[in-house]
């Protein structure tokens, strides 16, 4: 059996894994993520239509959207997401709003976590991605909106790390959650996200004066964001003890060459990959869907059932050349990635978990140290001893709606740059 045909069972396996109680059961993308053809071209954060989510719980008011963005290249292009409001009556003024950038979920356009966010599927303790990622938002007063990022839901190239689109997806979310809401939804805006929605979330409150100056947020909060790529990558090859997980490293560098090969024309993925693991994996990984590290988690298990671990280890020189064989315009594209390239000023949350074996802790210390702090951005790091990558958000929950709501009240954010955060 070779590794497309063992992938191909696991993405099997891992869809499985969603639950099918919905009315878009048997249709693997519903119908609403077809956007108009042609698209009449319109503004970034223009709404193109809404609609009902199946198995939304009561007492929320929960729809998909669909919203103009831009490409990399600043082309107009359709992209989705799910916007969520408590039942009840607005405070004076409206919900404020939370626009909460998700974690990996893979690059196809089945991957979309507005598709199917309230179908059973287990992440750290929680039953749902809703669950698991607005609830706690919406329960406490929020609005939350969350886009898929370009190429899930909608088709469009994909975008897994590319910075900027991401965070033009997640601005114009906010922009179309604001048009949606009228007078339901405040101007009072919080940046959110966890793992690769981290390090969305800090690029639109990198890129927000220039790209969507009339929105201002009031803070931004990164749960274990993926920040500095390039240390990232570098651990990854390394391996051992303080690594990402060689299993995650290998699926996450697979989403990252496709997307980049679709966001930079000068970049082939062929270029990286080797022989023949390498190449059979890339059309597998475009169809790949599953929560942060879950898919690496889910493809090594069913290697394991079907007896190949031994004989095809997940290990990241199994697949892709060297580290110091990167052609320097892949590694110019890595770093041009990484946050850190433009000041934010907007005071900052950061919170991880030391037992994270998917983005390790050291990175975002090193983003912290030497990137946040001499730059005099108003930053505070709590590291939650024990904690994994996706225990974190449900262990940070209090920590973070309660210093949201401190920023929406006007009170003065504090910095422990002087005293920088550590693991026992």
């Amino acid at each position: 059996m070779n590794l497309r045909s063992i992938l191909s069972g696991a993405l099997l396996f891992l869809a499985a894994c969603g639950g099918s109680s919905n009315p878009d059961a048997g249709k693997p993308v519903p119908n609403f993520y077809d956007p108009p053809s042609p698209l009449p071209e319109a503004a970034p954060g223009s709404v193109i239509r809404t609609g009902g989510v199946p198995n939304a719980p009561s007492g929320i008011r929960a729809q998909r959207i669909m919203y103009h963005s831009r490409t990399n290249e600043g082309v107009d292009i359709a992209t989705t997401g799910l916007l969520v409001m408590p039942g009840g009556d607005p405070p004076p003024g409206g919900f404020p709003l939370v626009a909460a950038a998700h974690g990996t979920t893979g690059i196809a356009r089945i991957c979309a976590p507005s598709i199917r966010p309230f179908s059973a599927v287990k992440i750290a303790s929680s039953d749902s991605f809703y669950d698991f990622f607005y609830k706690s938002w919406v329960d406490a007063g929020f609005a939350v909106v969350g886009a898929d990022y370009q190429g899930q839901g909608a088709p469009g190239p994909y975008s897994f790390l590319v910075g900027q689109v991401e965070g033009q997806n997640v601005l114009d979310s906010v922009r179309a959650a604001q048009r949606i809401g009228g007078g339901l939804i405040s101007d009072q805006l919080i940046l959110y996200g966890h793992s690769q929605g981290g390090s969305s979330a800090g690029w639109a409150a990198e890129i927000a004066a220039d790209y969507a100056p009339e929105l201002k947020s009031s803070g931004v909060i990164l749960g274990a964001p993926a920040a500095s790529l390039y240390d990232l990558l570098e651990l990854a090859y390394r391996g051992g003890p303080g690594a990402t997980l060689p299993t995650e490293a290998v699926v996450f560098l697979y989403l990252a060459l496709l997307s980049y090969q679709d966001s930079y024309a000068e970049l082939e993925a062929n270029d990286i990959v080797t022989e023949p693991y390498g190449t059979e994996g890339l059309p597998v990984f475009q169809n790949v869907c599953a929560m942060t590290g879950g898919a690496a988690i889910g493809v090594n298990q069913l290697l394991d059932a079907l007896g190949h671990s031994p004989r095809l280890p997940f290990n990241v020189m199994d697949f892709f050349i060297d580290f110091n064989d990167y052609p320097q315009p892949w590694l110019d594209a890595i770093n041009l990635n990484s946050l850190g390239t433009e000041s934010v000023d907007t005071p900052m949350l950061i919170v991880q978990g030391c037992k994270d074996t998917t983005i390790p802790i050291s990175t975002n210390f090193t983003y912290f140290n030497d990137v946040l702090c001499p730059a005099g951005e108003t930053v505070e790091f709590t590291a939650y001893p024990g904690q994994t990558h996706s225990g974190v958000v449900t262990a940070a929950t209090t920590e973070m709606i309660d210093w949201a709501q401190r920023r929406l009240r006007g009170e003065s954010a504090i910095s422990n740059c002087a005293i920088p955060p550590s693991c026992p």
